[in-house]
């Protein structure tokens, strides 16, 4: 058993916080340790303090909650600060969608790629760095563990911009061979998967099942059910098959969200955080009861990228391999070093190491050429609050080839200018 402090930066987060203190909280190695949730929003912060106890006490555990607004203190002594939260919240981004909306520009998530992606990085960027550049004075051996979104760009400016050790974890793949081992009636830790790429865009390449590959048949099951039709046609001319989801892999690609074209054909619609904010109230009220012991724990993701494991792994060096996002650093010899990918990667006391996965298919390599070229930019922009960068970074998003250069440069202006609480470098 270790003792270890895990700070969690978005606290009161109803999206991970009911998951990743079941998962910390069951898990006897760290028993003894110490879980401090830091949220700027004092009341829900409350109650999930409340939730977290509840859970605590039920499972019997010797663990220390602490909850506090003040995140200096979270962070002194941390040996994992893991950013949950959302720059501007739920409403900030739903206006980032229905703004490009305005433009012609149709985006179900927006938190990867297109306007949705480079306004959500604009603002998280700057904020991640700054917690990893506390921490090299209050924590200084502690180490950052990012799902915030979007994922490769805050990772790509951690990298740049901290000593501090960090890595981004994304649990999309792992929930997608969940999904295949129940296609195929095998338990999933029999499927073998060789995938990589960049978040919310990681090609599955090949899934061995007792030696055979059967990612043909995964296909032939998706067509059969009618599923995931955008990822299908993917996997036919470039080889490998996207993940996790139409919902994201639509968004790399321009050809199915041209302007005059309905999303709903493709299964899909405008803005999926409008339906997301629609359900918030009703969730957060389930975690409520839950906080004052009436009714059941509750969870709205169920993380396949198990926090606790991959903790355990780096303070007990277990040489564990988890899929994460990570600098290439040669990894994928024909994706730019400088690139953030999703790939294979070995856990254990000194860091975060990438399998050196050899190349990817030459278009796929491209698709992540490119998106590395936006990350690059897309994280320029936000520390030097550079809206001629910003606006290179999406004249370069394949989202926006379907836009003239005056429309890009409107829209961009308008998002910055509406946005100005949350884009203060923009303005000094």
């Amino acid at each position: 058993m270790v003792e270890v402090k895990v700070s969690f930066i978005g606290g009161a987060s109803m999206t991970w916080m009911p998951t990743f203190s079941r998962e910390l909280l069951s898990c006897r190695e760290l028993s003894g340790s110490t879980i401090t949730l830091m949220d700027i929003d004092a009341k829900h912060l409350r109650v999930m303090e409340r939730y977290v106890n509840r859970m605590k006490r039920e499972l019997k555990v010797d663990f220390t909650v602490v909850a506090t607004c003040d995140r200096e203190e979270a962070l002194s002594d941390a040996d994992f600060v893991v950013t949950t939260f959302m720059a501007g919240g739920h409403e900030y981004w739903a206006k980032d969608l229905n703004m490009a909306l305005k433009y012609g520009l149709q985006t179900p998530k927006g938190m990867s790629v297109g306007p949705g992606g480079l306004l959500q990085g604009l603002k998280a960027i700057p904020m991640i760095v700054e917690i990893a550049q506390e921490m090299e004075s209050v924590c200084p051996d502690g180490k950052l563990i990012n799902y915030t979104n979007p994922m490769s760009s805050i990772v790509l400016g951690l990298q740049r911009y901290s000593r501090i050790p960090s890595v981004g974890v994304c649990p999309g793949l792992e929930h997608e061979v969940s999904r295949y081992a129940g296609m195929l009636g095998v338990p999933e830790e029999e499927l073998q998967v060789r995938a990589a790429g960049v978040n919310h865009c990681d090609f599955v390449l090949e899934i061995r099942h007792l030696g055979e590959d059967v990612l043909p048949r995964i296909v032939e099951i998706l067509a059969e059910n009618g599923e995931e039709p955008i990822s299908r046609l993917i996997h036919r001319i470039f080889g490998g098959l996207p993940t996790p989801g139409d919902i994201h892999i639509m968004e790399f690609f321009p050809y199915f969200m041209r302007k005059g074209t309905e999303l709903e054909e493709w299964g899909q619609t405008h803005n999926y955080v409008e339906n997301r904010m629609a359900k918030r109230d009703v969730f957060w009220r389930s975690i409520e009861n839950a906080a004052r012991g009436e009714g059941g724990f509750v969870t709205s993701y169920e993380s396949r990228e198990k926090l606790d494991k991959l903790i355990c792994s780096s303070v007990l060096n277990q040489n564990r391999v988890f899929q994460l996002n990570v600098m290439n650093n040669g990894a994928i010899p024909n994706v730019l070093n400088e690139t953030v990918i999703e790939a294979p990667t070995v856990v254990d006391g000194y860091g975060y190491h990438p399998i050196r996965f050899g190349c990817l298919p030459t278009a796929i390599a491209g698709i992540c050429n490119i998106s590395g070229t936006v990350q690059d930019l897309t994280v320029e922009a936000a520390m030097k609050g550079d809206r001629q960068l910003a606006l290179q970074a999406l004249l370069l998003d394949p989202l926006c080839y379907s836009m003239e250069i005056d429309e890009v440069e409107a829209m961009l202006n308008e998002m910055i200018d509406s946005q100005r609480v949350w884009l203060p470098r923009f303005f000094e």
